[in-house]
């Protein structure tokens, strides 16, 4: 694809990685590696509040706020102790605004069920799915809190913790993490037990791990303090039309709005038209940019950047008229993760841009309709040493637009087979079916 970029605008991107969960069994012997006595696997109980989940995730995102609170809070009454009911009442609080009310309805939530793994598990996969760091790797720990402390729930949960963490470039702990989950599958099959890796051979858990301690040893700990990852969306469940349609696109081009937010090409008056003679296109009797754009065809396709929309139109070179074909408009969800020290930090205190934030806050996604070139934090908490520090951060956003990806990074939903590996029985036996990924894709 040729591309013409007439004004830089920044941004950032960060791949997604979504992967299918397993379900989690209980068991009935607190130590199920023995080796004098693997006990047979139990297949877990049907997830009676399942369905009830989905009808509160479609109403996320649906983005009905309003609607989900209400229908949240009355299944709240209805099963107390259902702790994705919690989060996902606290997500219509935050979508509501009511960021404090979200937060500490979210704690609540971590606190239920203090002997019951397969709850914390549970609410872990669909945190996990949501996107929803750090709340997801608390549930995961909760899980490793209880006993025992050995079996496919822990191992699990090491897997969990440890792919996470991979994507937030925190390579050693992530290397612990897959360690443990690797040792906990060989002292299984040491003991007799029928499990298998699914999604992944033993060797290529393995080559993961050491790839992890090799990222460890390479990172400097004075640089990257803080990383950046982005979330796209594309309104009205639109993101793979708009994907193919700009792959279809034979020019990308890129244009700066001044002040950022208006939609200058949804205005009426504003008319796009090419001129075959100076190869340029025009905005009213505005050029935009200085390059030439040289049509070979008689008509073309090309996509033009905006601030939060993406415009398809088909170019007629003889005629110069260009016809708007479709509009997609973008939401992003910056998600901040703190790296080094920052990550160890307690009782924090943060300004976004100068503006008073959460710190959970930016960990779980700072939404944005527009992407800034820049931004500053500043942090305030207390370190491992118990003194209060001061931490002032200025990340850029240092990609174009047009450089967005048009296929999703690797999903089941968009890519069968592509999961990560999961420690479950082999086929014949009925525990543990892979369940569809519920979101998750960067498109």
């Amino acid at each position: 694809m040729k591309r013409l970029c007439l004004c830089i605008f920044v941004f950032a991107v960060g791949s997604v990685l979504a992967v299918p969960r397993t379900s989690v069994p209980d068991r009935e012997k607190k130590r199920p590696f023995q080796d004098d006595a693997a006990p047979a696997i139990q297949e877990p109980a049907a997830d009676p509040r399942a369905e009830d989940v989905k009808e509160l995730l479609e109403l996320l995102k649906k983005r009905k706020f309003k609607e989900l609170e209400e229908t949240a809070r009355r299944l709240t009454g209805i099963a107390p102790a259902e702790a994705r009911f919690h989060y996902l009442r606290a997500e219509a609080l935050a979508g509501l605004g009511k960021m404090q009310e979200a937060d500490a309805l979210r704690e609540s939530a971590l606190q239920l069920n203090p002997q019951d793994e397969t709850a914390h598990a549970l609410a872990g996969d669909m945190l996990y799915d949501m996107g929803r760091s750090p709340w997801n790797k608390r549930e995961w720990r909760k899980v490793l809190d209880l006993p025992p402390a050995t079996g496919l729930n822990e191992a699990n949960a090491h897997i969990e913790l440890g792919w996470i963490l991979a994507a937030e470039s925190a390579s050693a702990e992530a290397a612990n993490h897959l360690e443990m989950a690797l040792e906990l599958f060989r002292q299984a099959k040491a003991a007799g037990l029928s499990i298998e890796l699914d999604g992944a051979q033993e060797n290529d858990l393995g080559a993961k791990i050491r790839q992890l301690r090799k990222e460890a040893n390479a990172a400097d700990p004075q640089t990257g303090k803080m990383t950046i990852h982005i979330n796209i969306s594309v309104k009205d469940d639109k993101g793979k039309e708009m994907a193919r349609a700009i792959k279809e696109a034979e020019y990308k081009v890129e244009m700066t709005v001044q002040p950022a937010g208006v939609r200058v090409l949804d205005e009426p008056a504003m008319k796009l038209r090419y001129d075959p003679k100076t190869e340029h296109i025009f905005l009213n009797a505005t050029p935009l940019g200085k390059q030439r754009l040289k049509l070979l065809a008689e008509q073309t396709r090309l996509a033009i950047f905006a601030g939060d929309c993406c415009y398809i139109y088909r170019v007629h070179r003889e005629s110069g008229r260009m016809e708007q074909l479709a509009r997609y408009e973008r939401d992003y969800v910056l998600k901040f993760i703190p790296n080094g020290p920052l990550r160890e930090l307690k009782n924090v205190s943060v300004k976004l841009n100068d503006k008073v934030d959460n710190w959970n806050h930016l960990q779980e996604g700072v939404p944005f309709d527009i992407l800034p070139e820049s931004l500053k934090l500043d942090i305030e908490g207390t370190d491992a040493s118990n003194q209060r520090c001061r931490e002032s951060i200025t990340l850029a956003v240092p990609f174009k637009e047009s450089d967005l990806p048009t296929e999703c990074r690797g999903c089941e939903k968009c890519q069968p087979g592509f999961r990560k590996p999961q420690l479950k029985p082999p086929p014949k036996t009925p525990a543990f079916p892979t369940q569809p990924n519920a979101g998750g894709c960067i498109l």
